[in-house]
């Protein structure tokens, strides 16, 4: 599929772009391979209203964009944990604290999404995506790996579901950069 092929040369070049740490911190992330597999398992395309067979540049910017972000939650869930390196449980938290998943989880951080596509490239929406990550967050990795992956929409229901709730322990949108 032509559609297809557009995503993964988009994510080829975001991975061959070097992570390099300089001053200005405004460099392009590489999004880990592992992310990338488990995002097709998940309905982000959909939430983000990209239909793949008739994706614009767009779309791929948003798409990659969202991805940084997760993954930026992700590393920060598993350094909170003490793993060197996220892991499936990191990511997959990182989705569903985005609001992705499970399917009947409140949209609490929807309306933040578009603040947060700039993390592919802006190391201070990285950094205020790092501060955003709450303590419920940090503990949904280990609930995810007792029920397993058949019952991983379990682990989220014990979330807040306020909004207020939800910014003080799992995801602050509010310290994002143009979040509402």
């Amino acid at each position: 599929m032509i559609s297809k092929r557009i995503v993964f040369a988009a994510i080829f070049v975001a991975m061959t772009v070097p992570r390099f740490a300089n001053a200005e911190g405004n460099m392009p992330i590489i999004i880990p391979e592992r992310l990338q597999e488990l995002a097709f398992k998940y309905p982000i395309a959909d939430r983000l209203d990209i239909n793949w067979n008739n994706a614009q540049p767009d779309d791929i910017g948003r798409y990659l964009g969202f991805l940084a972000s997760v993954a930026v939650v992700a590393e920060e869930i598993g350094k909170q944990n003490n793993r060197s390196a996220p892991s499936d449980e990191d990511f997959v938290a990182a989705i569903g604290i985005q609001c992705i998943f499970p399917p009947n989880k409140p949209p609490l951080v929807e309306s933040s999404w578009p603040a947060q596509v700039p993390a592919f490239y802006n190391e201070g929406v990285r950094n205020a995506i790092r501060a955003a990550v709450g303590p419920e967050a940090v503990a949904l990795p280990a609930q995810l790996e007792k029920s397993g992956p058949d019952a991983y929409p379990t682990a989220f229901e014990g979330l807040p579901t306020t909004s207020d709730q939800y910014f003080d322990k799992v995801f602050n949108v509010n310290k994002l950069p143009g979040a509402q």
